[in-house]
């Protein structure tokens, strides 16, 4: 996001890492880079996160197969075929992930600015040879412009023609 010729915020890339514990494991690890544990992903500059679908579900999979466990520790005569034999589907939009990186974005250039023109502002009010424009003026609005109440730059907006 660039104001002014200046760079205020650029993401280059955000990238995904997802892990799942191996079965014989007692804690995910995040060393094991092997496909069958851990999946990369994209949202900028390009969508890919087919991976990390992938990954998320099947590590919904395994909390499906934990509760599986967990229920016939519990009781083992229960039955549990309608849970074991459940689709997992975790859906995921990944486009509301990107729109949120850019909004953040937005927010984060635009909180940049601010801190910088108060810097600017402040910089100024301690100069004492600066004199704000409404004081050299004898202006008593306080150094806020006056309003415009319409554009004069546009036509008026056109009446309906609509009968009635």
């Amino acid at each position: 996001i660039t104001v002014a010729n200046h760079n205020w915020c650029h993401i280059k890339s955000v990238e995904f890492f997802v892990w799942v514990r191996g079965d014989d494991e007692s804690v995910i690890d995040l060393d094991n880079e092997d496909a069958e544990h851990m999946a990369h992903g994209t949202l900028l500059p390009n969508l890919d996160m087919g991976a990390v679908q992938a990954m998320l579900k099947r590590g919904a999979e395994k909390i499906r197969d934990s509760f599986v466990t967990f229920s016939k520790r519990l009781d083992p005569d229960i039955d549990c075929t309608e849970l074991e034999q459940a689709t997992v589907t975790f859906p995921v939009i990944w486009k509301d992930y990107v729109r949120a990186c850019r909004n953040g974005a937005d927010v984060t250039a635009w909180t940049r600015y601010t801190m910088w023109h108060e810097n600017v502002i402040s910089d100024l009010k301690d100069d004492a040879t600066y004199t704000l424009p409404s004081e050299a003026s004898g202006d008593k609005s306080r150094g806020r412009p006056k309003r415009k109440r319409a554009s004069t730059s546009l036509p008026p907006p056109r009446k309906s023609k609509r009968a009635f």
